[in-house]
Parts: structure tokens; sequence; C-alpha cells
């Protein structure tokens, strides 16, 4: 999980936010449940937007979506309870199938999952190897609510350990000092947000940025 910004709301969102809002409410008020109304947010426009702001990550996991499965637009708060935000810009994001199956309605005011848009996440959870740790109450929930450490994370994670790990053997074994530079820019590389699992590359580079720069 990486902190995430919003970027510009996009302009199909803008111009009709408020009318399918008002669409909405009409349904509901005809006692229509929310699950059987057709909702507007998959536009492209929008799905291309959030594509972007979030790397092309689940905003849970950072499993790269487009890989495996079709992209699901989710509500941070759910729009069941808060059908007032479903069309807010501020509330949507994207998870993948299983992040959003797992995190279903849910919504706790004294304990909220944490959000990728607000909450400092190195705060919140940190890693242990390929496993995701809870630092606060509110990771732990996370964690246990979204599954974060169910197998095929813990592999794929383990995988991206291990791809790691034989750069820095290879970057501390070489004596050329542009073959050090291309080993320590690949493991740049595999930090940077549009890359999948970059929160734990992230980490495993910084616990050893300071012992391999200064052979640099």
């Amino acid at each position: 999980m990486i902190n995430l910004t919003k970027i510009d709301e996009p302009d199909i969102l803008k111009a009709n936010a408020e009318s399918w809002k008002r669409d909405l409410f009409d349904e509901l008020g005809k006692g229509t449940p929310i699950s059987k109304i057709t909702l507007k947010y998959n536009h492209k426009d929008i799905k291309t937007k959030l594509l972007k702001e979030t790397h092309g990550k689940c905003a849970y996991c950072e499993s790269k979506i487009t890989h495996v499965s079709y992209l699901h637009i989710e509500h941070i708060l759910p729009k069941k309870k808060f059908p007032d935000l479903t069309y807010s810009w501020e509330n949507l994001t994207l998870a993948c199938p299983k992040c959003n199956l797992n995190k279903e309605e849910y919504y706790e005011d004294e304990l909220p999952l944490i959000n990728p848009y607000q909450d400092q996440i190195c705060k919140e959870v940190t890693f242990w190897g390929p496993s995701l740790q809870y630092i606060t109450a509110k990771g732990k929930l996370t964690i246990y609510k979204l599954d974060l450490n169910r197998p095929e994370l813990i592999e794929r994670r383990a995988e991206k350990i291990d791809a790691m790990s034989k750069l820095f053997l290879n970057f501390n074994e070489a004596s050329i000092p542009v073959i050090k530079e291309m080993y320590w820019k690949e493991l740049r590389e595999m930090t940077k947000k549009e890359v999948e699992y970059s929160s734990l590359a992230y980490s495993l580079f910084k616990s050893r940025e300071r012992i391999y720069t200064s052979t640099l």
C-alpha cells in the first residue's frame, strides 16, 4: 500500500455528478436498492484518470489490476452507507476484485480502514519480509479485513525480495563503477510508484541504502 494523491477531477464527472446524484436519489426515493440501480461512474474517462492516479495498481494491495482482471471502481466510503458520495471524486479509487470483495460495505466510524489518500501508510503498517505487519489498530484491521497477506500476495512479494536481493548481491560484487551504477539504477527503478509492490521495494531499498551508497 502506498500513499496516493488525487489528481484533477475528470470533466465528465464535473459536468454530470450533480445530475447523476439527483437521478440516484430519485431511484432511492422510490425504494429501489442501490445494488439494483445502474450507476454511471464506470465511464472510460473516469477510469483513465483513476488508472493514472493509482499508477494502474489496486489502491490497497498494489497489484497491477489490468494484468490479471477487470478494473473495479472502488468507493472508499461505501456507497450503500454514503449514497451522497457515490459520484464524489474524492471518494473514488481503484481496487482489485479480491480487495474490493473483501472490503464489501465495511465502515465503522470508530475504526475505519486505512485511507491511502489521507493516512500516512508508514505510520499504520510496515513490512517484515514479504508479510505486511500492523503498527496501529487501523493497520491491523485493514490487513485482516482485506486479507493483505493472502498467499498469492506473499508469493509475489517474496519474488520481489528475491529479485532485489540478487541485484544487491550483484552490486556488492561488481568492481567496475559503471556496472555498480547500473545495478543501483535497477534497484531504484523497482521502488517507483508505478511498479507493483513498490512500498515493499522502497522499504527494502531504504534499509540497505546507507550501506551500499558508500561504495558507489
